[in-house]
């Protein structure tokens, strides 16, 4: 796919912003996924940019170019949380495993989130602390399930 502002993803923020706003857009992406000036341009219409990052670690240079530029970083490894501060952008480090400490962070409850695993086991501890939860069997139904909330990933 293109990493140009005509890529169907960027169509896609701007036609689901213009229809029924954004809240947020979350994704999960390596600078190699996704242009940066991507993100800018969602930020510009007023739409925060999440990102959430793993093994950053060892691999903070796959990640760098779209830290620099999301509305948050999110991560799970404390051991990169002076690279990303150092970057001066805002920063959200929890463990992988659910934690019901960093809703008020976030400003939510967990009532309003959608946990998202592909082990069932994992889904019943979020489902036994509030959460929303969807069994990830393929990104199409991850597709349909954002849709369906009228958000973009």
């Amino acid at each position: 796919m293109s990493r140009t502002a005509e890529s169907p993803l960027s169509a896609s923020i701007r036609a689901s912003h213009a229809a029924r706003g954004l809240d947020a857009v979350i994704s999960y992406c390596f600078s190699t996924d996704i242009d940066p000036a991507l993100i800018e341009r969602t930020v510009d219409l007023g739409v925060p940019w999440i990102n959430f990052y793993c093994d950053s670690t060892y691999a903070f240079d796959y990640v760098e170019a779209l830290a620099r530029v999301t509305s948050l970083n999110w991560y799970p490894e404390r051991a990169a949380d002076a690279r990303y501060r150092a970057l001066g952008r805002p920063v959200l480090c929890r463990p992988y495993a659910v934690h019901p400490g960093a809703l008020p962070e976030a400003g939510c409850e967990a009532a309003e989130c959608i946990f998202v695993d592909d082990t069932p086991e994992n889904l019943d501890g979020a489902r036994r602390l509030g959460f929303r939860t969807q069994l990830f069997s393929g990104f199409d139904d991850v597709r349909n399930l954002i849709t369906q909330l009228h958000t973009v990933a």
